[in-house]
């Protein structure tokens, strides 16, 4: 079983209408695990709510960390994202070989 932290880096934005901004998170296996060779995706969705496999698409950036257990996904925000305004999270969907982990990566992002 893989143990992750999905708030090892916790980051506040504001993105206005208009604007753009890479969302991102850091994952890290607990446990020193290798993590990189996972297939991952994201989902960006309200606050309080839980994604649905639909919310998930292709991370805009993805890349291992400093060290194998950590892995770090990002989600562009701009004019071509369709979301309410308000607070959202950023969810990562992780797959091995064995399992499939949805956990939240972000803080709250707020859109206005």
């Amino acid at each position: 079983m893989t143990v992750l932290s999905p708030l090892a880096v916790v980051r506040d934005i504001a993105v206005s209408a208009g604007a753009s901004e890479l969302v991102w998170g850091q994952i890290t296996e607990l446990t020193g695990l290798d993590i990189s060779i996972d297939t991952y995706t994201v989902a960006l969705v309200p606050a309080g709510q839980v994604p649905s496999l639909v919310d998930f698409v292709t991370p805009s950036a993805q890349g291992a960390g400093d060290t194998p257990d950590v892995y770090r996904v990002a989600l562009l925000v701009d004019a071509s994202t369709v979301l309410t305004r308000g607070n959202h999270v950023l969810w990562a969907r992780i797959v091995d070989t064995v399992e499939i982990v949805v956990i939240p990566v972000s803080g709250t992002v707020e859109l206005s």
